[in-house]
């Protein structure tokens, strides 16, 4: 009987199998950081705290009511022709993972529409629709590039001219009352807050800012969670912070809870 063989070279896809090789290692090395291993076990985690998302506007399906949801439609449907031209399966996985998860969450359209471009742009560019000849510089290719260039001068110049953080809709001036009266980012101090305001106080007061919470919800227990979204939507407020023993609340002034605080006996409107 015959016998026949070939070198791995040949039954092995190299480009496919380098790219798996630097995707593996790159997950590896992404388990070097703070959290350690268990990062890369964060989606999965995930699965089981849906709860904790769902009325996260960044971890929602999306409804599909804005230009760039749109937009990521018609990627999609420039991805879906890109198959039926015979896209091949490097293309079809990646294409249809980042589809769905799209799909699942609103946060990840931007990634997704990027893995899209990049799936059906080799399939496209075989069209006689379309062309990724570089040598073909027309006048609408021109146009392009000098629109395109002319939106990054723009956003750069936005950016020097405004700084790059816009810190106008944060409670700046309220924080700066309490900090001068070490009522926030003190020890012994239990300041409740809004999510969002946590985020502030971590980027002004680093690991020693004592944060209630911030839009982290994936990361918090259910019961801040849960005592969070008692007082921004109607609870048991005297009971969320009894809980908490709370020193002092930082919240918006038009609220149904600023409006309890002002009118329970032991809390007092200090500012606002």
């Amino acid at each position: 009987p015959g016998l026949a063989a070939l070198r791995p070279s040949r039954w092995l896809p190299q480009p496919e199998t380098r790219v798996m090789a630097w995707t593996v290692g790159g997950i590896l090395v992404g388990a070097l950081n703070p959290l350690g291993p268990r990062l890369l076990w964060f989606p999965v985690h995930l699965l089981g705290r849906s709860e904790a998302l769902e009325d996260v506007i960044e971890w929602r399906s999306p409804s599909f009511d804005r230009p760039a949801e749109w937009a990521f439609l018609l990627l999609v449907f420039a991805f879906l022709v890109a198959l039926r031209q015979g896209a091949p399966w490097r293309s079809l996985l990646p294409g249809f993972v980042f589809t769905v998860m799209a799909l699942l969450a609103v946060r990840n359209l931007n990634v997704a529409s990027l893995v899209l471009v990049f799936c059906a742009a080799p399939m496209l560019g075989r069209s006689s629709w379309f062309t990724l000849d570089g040598s073909a510089r027309g006048f609408s290719s021109r146009v392009v590039a000098v629109v395109s260039v002319g939106i990054m001068a723009l956003a750069a110049a936005v950016a020097i001219l405004e700084g790059p953080l816009d810190l106008r809709r944060y409670p700046m001036d309220e924080v700066d009352w309490l900090a001068e009266r070490d009522l926030v980012a003190t020890d012994g101090v239990e300041l409740v807050h809004r999510e969002v305001v946590g985020n502030y106080l971590g980027l002004r007061f680093g690991s020693e800012a004592r944060v209630f919470m911030d839009d982290r919800f994936d990361f918090y227990p259910m019961q801040v969670i849960d005592d969070h979204d008692a007082l921004l939507r109607g609870g048991d407020y005297a009971e969320v912070l009894d809980r908490w023993s709370a020193d002092v609340v930082l919240w918006e002034a038009d609220s149904s809870f600023s409006a309890w605080l002002d009118e329970e006996v032991g809390w007092e409107i200090v500012a606002g």
